[in-house]
């Protein structure tokens, strides 16, 4: 036996006009939501930067120490030989935070209607190795990870709501 439910005749117009404000409604913050997702982003690995793997906002983990090598090199080439880490000409960061800058990647898009994604990217070839390490460099995150990516995505879930909240 099979039951289907059915509106009545008379509730599908309100159902529609319900969906159909709804749509608006996603179409409208939407893209907000989106900004205030990618700009989220950016301020978290800029504040990553800055605390060399501990962020005021998420916290996270400090980054291991430079090699002795690279600290002799980074004072070779006329920059400060510990600190900051990840920083000499600072295009890594302005790869991953800078929109203007080549090698960021930030896309924003409409799937549908009521639907949106954003992207946030970087094709900077030394982001994967320094955020992951390999044999003889530990990692240095720049997006969070472990405890810090969770804490990443509770924040952006409250600041999206009040993004919500404030556009009502």
């Amino acid at each position: 036996m099979e039951l289907i439910i059915r509106p009545a005749p008379e509730s599908v117009a309100a159902f529609n006009e319900l969906f159909d404000r709804l749509e608006k409604l996603s179409d409208r913050l939407g893209p907000m939501l989106v900004n205030a997702a990618i700009d989220f982003a950016h301020d978290v690995i800029a504040d990553i930067f800055r605390g060399e793997g501990m962020s005021g906002i998420i916290g996270g983990q400090a980054w291991a120490p430079l090699a002795e090598r690279t600290r002799r090199e980074r004072a070779q080439l006329g920059f400060p030989s510990e600190h900051p880490i990840l920083y000499r000409t600072g295009s890594l960061l302005d790869a991953l935070v800078d929109e203007g800058s080549p090698g960021h990647v930030v896309e924003r898009g409409r799937v549908g209607p009521g639907h949106y994604t954003g992207k946030l990217g970087t094709t900077d070839p030394r982001f994967e190795e320094l955020q992951t390490g390999r044999d003889d460099m530990p990692a240095r995150p720049m997006w969070p990870v472990g405890d810090a990516e969770m804490r990443f995505a509770a924040e952006l879930g409250e600041r999206l709501r009040r993004v919500v909240e404030e556009n009502l």
